[in-house]
């Protein structure tokens, strides 16, 4: 039986564009993710820009939500040329 992964990507458009509907929402890959009770939920945003040297990281930014029971997390993150509106709607699961 498999365990909790300790790392998910979200999205990886590679370098195609970033999938984005016509309300500006990046779509992601997966919707929901899993967190230990006593866990921290740790998000990373990174863009990156080709240029004639190569692909350079454009901008990054972190967040980190502690685990709750029933209430929402939010943050911003900016990656230099877009900011980007997380939130994390927090449910307890039980574990079977």
């Amino acid at each position: 039986m498999g365990g909790i992964a300790d790392e998910v990507v979200l999205i990886d458009s590679g370098d195609r564009p970033v999938p984005v509907d016509g309300d500006g929402v990046v779509q992601i890959s997966r919707r929901v993710v899993v967190v230990d009770k006593d866990g921290v939920l740790k998000l990373n945003a990174r863009a990156w820009r080709g240029n004639s040297d190569g692909v350079d990281v454009a901008g990054e930014d972190d967040a980190e939500f502690t685990a709750q029971s029933a209430r929402t997390s939010g943050a911003i993150l900016d990656v230099g040329f877009a900011k980007l509106s997380v939130t994390a709607f927090w449910s307890l699961i039980p574990f079977v």
